[in-house]
C-alpha cells in the first residue's frame, strides 16, 4: 500500500502514518512536513528500523506550486498511489479581529486550496481506485477560542 500524508510527521499525520504501516502487506509511505527536518528524518529512521519504506518531502503547501511540486516528488517514486491523507493544516491562533490578510491567505492555502489541488493530483495515481481523506478538527464542531480562522478552513474541508 502506497499512502502520501500531507502534514505527516507530527501529531495526527504521524499516528496515522504509524497505523497505516502496522497493516497487513508492505507499506510504502510518503511523508511531507513543513519545516522540522530532524524531526522528519528521526520519523523516516523509525519507519526504516521496523522495515516500512518511508520518505520524508519537504513542503510548505502555503506556497504557489507546492502541491504540484509535492506531486511530482511521489509520482517520480512510483506511479501509483493508493491513499491520500491531507492532514496539514496551520494557522495564527488569534482573534477573528486580529487577524491579517496573510494568516487568512496562509491557513486557506494549506487547509483548502491544497486539498483540491492534491486531490486533482492524487486522482492521476489512482486509476483503479483508491482512498482520499481530509482530517478535520474539533473547531467546526464548537467555538474554540482563538480557532475561528482554522475552524472555518476546515469546515470548508468538510
Amino acid at each position: 500500500m502506497k499512502a502520501l500524508i500531507t502534514g505527516g510527521t507530527k501529531g495526527l499525520g504521524l499516528a496515522t502514518a504509524r497505523r497505516l504501516a502496522q497493516g497487513k502487506g508492505e507499506a510504502h509511505l510518503f511523508l511531507s512536513y513543513r519545516s522540522d527536518q530532524a524531526a522528519a528524518e528521526a520519523v523516516a529512521a523509525e519507519f526504516s528500523r521496523v522495515g516500512t519504506r518511508c520518505e520524508v518531502i519537504a513542503c510548505d503547501l502555503s506556497e504557489e506550486g507546492a502541491t504540484d511540486r509535492l506531486f511530482d516528488t511521489v509520482a517520480a517514486k512510483t506511479s501509483t498511489l493508493d491513499v491520500y491523507i491531507h492532514n496539514a493544516a496551520a494557522t495564527a491562533f488569534k482573534d477573528l479581529g486580529e487577524l491579517k490578510a496573510h494568516h487568512i491567505d496562509k491557513t486557506l492555502n494549506i487547509t483548502v486550496k491544497s486539498f483540491i489541488l492534491g486531490c486533482q493530483r492524487a486522482t492521476q495515481l489512482m486509476p483503479s481506485g483508491g482512498a482520499i481523506v481530509s482530517i478535520s478538527g474539533m473547531d467546526t464542531k464548537k467555538a474554540v477560542p482563538r480557532h475561528g480562522l482554522l475552524g472555518a478552513a476546515k469546515a470548508a474541508l468538510e
